[in-house]
């Protein structure tokens, strides 16, 4: 299911303006859609993109200490999971760990990436304590977590860093969720 929490055209009148406010709404749909008979698990992602629907957003980055020369510079798709993400895909985590509901903003700027990136873009050495710089924001890689094939089972995986959707909410969101039943059985009541 996708939701677009709408802005309303006076600000004031936002009742997601911060990021706490848009927190506690998406750990609401997340218990919600938790709580339905025959979910197994559930999780958000911040975007309306979902698998198989393309590339998205890619973005620059450099790893803390490496040279920021265009030339240098690295690339990568970036995506903003819920904590339950990985578990609720079945991509476990290969190093480090996942993301936590401890990881939320104002703590430790941290992202998790996938096993592409770690292969091709820090060969023979463990991502996992290293850092990158996105902008001006250092951020701390503490996870490394199996490819997922997002862009379709026929296309290469790409390069992706994982943020945590606590630390960045967002109005466009899409609920993923694991069930026991069919789940078009369950897309009724949840979109409710």
């Amino acid at each position: 299911a996708q939701i677009w929490i709408p802005v309303p055209n006076d600000p004031w009148k936002n009742p997601y303006s911060t990021p706490a406010q848009r927190n506690a709404y998406i750990n609401e749909v997340l218990r919600r859609v938790g709580a339905v008979p025959g979910v197994e698990s559930v999780a958000m992602s911040a975007s309306t993109r979902t698998p198989f629907s393309g590339s998205g957003v890619t973005q620059r980055f450099t790893f803390v200490g490496e040279s920021t020369a265009p030339a240098d510079v690295r690339r990568a798709q970036f995506q903003l999971p819920s904590p339950d993400y990985f578990a609720t895909l079945k991509a476990p985590v290969l190093s480090g760990r996942a993301f936590t509901r401890a990881d939320v903003a104002g703590s430790e700027p941290v992202v998790i990436v996938n096993q592409q990136l770690a292969r091709t873009q820090s060969p023979g050495q463990d991502p996992v304590g290293r850092s990158i710089v996105i902008g001006r924001q250092s951020l701390r890689i503490v996870g490394v977590v199996a490819d997922l094939h997002d862009d379709g089972l026929d296309a290469p995986v790409s390069s992706r860093v994982y943020f945590p959707l606590f630390q960045r909410s967002n109005n466009a969101l899409t609920v993923f969720y694991r069930s026991s039943t069919d789940p078009a059985s369950l897309s009724t009541t949840i979109e409710r």
